[in-house]
């Protein structure tokens, strides 16, 4: 079963990658200034205007429906199924929060999807194969020793590059455009709303702050934690050379 599950995340985190370096590199060609820009730094979020990166980019839409999706179904899997740990299983139920606001509000903040839903989940890739060789470590160790080693460093590199890196400026500015949309809601719909509107709106987007940061302080967490294992390889190989 757990095979299986990894089996499938793997594909669809494959798919989400494609689709959103695909957007990535095409629709938002007015946003970045090269191809090795794209890849190689964060994004130049600063250049897009501030109402544009929080309504709008209708396109991306899919993008929150298909998170959506996968997530409904990753949630029960993980929960009874594969013993997943707490902390996935939040990560799950917030993307199904942020990305029924991706895909059903005109506030949706849709302009950061391609990388937050789409590229981002190719430093998953990786890790599908890392976690294989961690639930058979007799197997892995007697024929895909140095492999196994080499899944680690590609998977610390790509989570660190693309989830701690490039995205940092798209997390930033998510955080940043929704809080500052919490704190001025009456400003953003429409005059004459009731009160009850005005604070259901001021709800979804506080909750929708809150879910973006939490989503980027596991991604951050997640990243120390890799830091932290990539030291410890560095400390043991050190420590066999002075042996």
């Amino acid at each position: 079963m757990k095979t299986s599950y990894q089996a499938t995340n793997f594909c669809i985190n494959l798919f989400f990658g494609i689709y959103g370096m695909y957007h990535l590199l095409t629709q938002h060609q007015r946003s970045y200034t090269s191809v090795i820009h794209r890849l190689l730094l964060p994004s130049a979020v600063t250049s897009m205007p501030v109402h544009l990166q929080f309504s709008g980019s209708t396109q991306f839409t899919t993008f929150g429906s298909l998170q959506i999706a996968y997530n409904l179904w990753a949630l029960p899997v993980g929960l009874f199924l594969v013993d997943e740990s707490p902390l996935i299983l939040t990560h799950h139920f917030c993307v199904i929060f942020t990305g029924f606001v991706v895909s059903s509000f005109s506030h949706g903040f849709r302009y950061h999807t391609p990388m937050l839903f789409g590229v981002m989940e190719f430093s998953s890739l990786p890790l599908v194969f890392m976690n294989y060789f961690r639930d058979h470590p007799e197997w892995t160790k007697k024929n895909y020793g140095k492999e196994s080693k080499i899944v680690r460093v590609v998977f610390a590199i790509s989570f660190l590059w693309i989830r701690c890196w490039l995205a940092s400026a798209h997390h930033y500015h998510l955080i940043r455009n929704s809080g500052l949309l919490f704190y001025t809601s009456v400003m953003y719909i429409d005059a004459g709303s009731s009160s009850i509107s005005v604070n259901a709106y001021r709800l979804v987007m506080g909750l929708f702050c809150s879910g973006s940061l939490l989503l980027t302080s596991l991604q951050y967490y997640w990243g120390y934690l890799i830091v932290k294992g990539l030291w410890k390889m560095v400390s043991k190989k050190e420590k066999r050379k002075k042996e």
